[in-house]
């Protein structure tokens, strides 16, 4: 017996999305290399692949509106490049949640590309 037919014989069928409410999908959104690495204090770090890290938006960012900031913690480490920016900034400023982790760590590579990422939406 399929699990609607189930609920309907409970009577619960109308509150079933409620009950069994599955958490949110991650969808890849975008995978890239820090920027600014070497300005922000994450040079000298070491990560690991699969570390999860943090986005913020910043746009009172001087340099630019579109900024979307990304930390460690307390640290900010770098940024979303600026070519790359614009959707998730507009997303973000929509309300929409991102998740954020490494995919990558080469620590002899040049710094902008030492660190890879990928950036995942929330699918709904």
């Amino acid at each position: 017996m399929q699990r609607r037919h189930f609920l309907k014989l409970l009577g619960l069928f109308p509150f079933a999305s409620r009950l069994f409410a599955l958490p949110a999908k991650r969808r890849e959104t975008l995978r890239c290399h820090i920027a600014g690495l070497q300005y922000h204090g994450g040079v000298d770090l070491i990560y690991r692949p699969g570390e999860a890290l943090s986005l913020r938006r910043e746009p009172r960012n001087p340099h630019d509106a579109n900024a979307v900031a990304i930390y460690r913690g307390p640290i900010r480490i770098g940024y979303i490049p600026r070519r790359l920016n614009p959707p998730i900034a507009t997303r973000m400023d929509r309300g929409e949640r991102f998740s954020c982790h490494i995919t990558n760590f080469c620590p002899d590579a040049p710094t902008w590309q030492r660190v890879e990422v990928a950036v995942y939406g929330e699918a709904g």
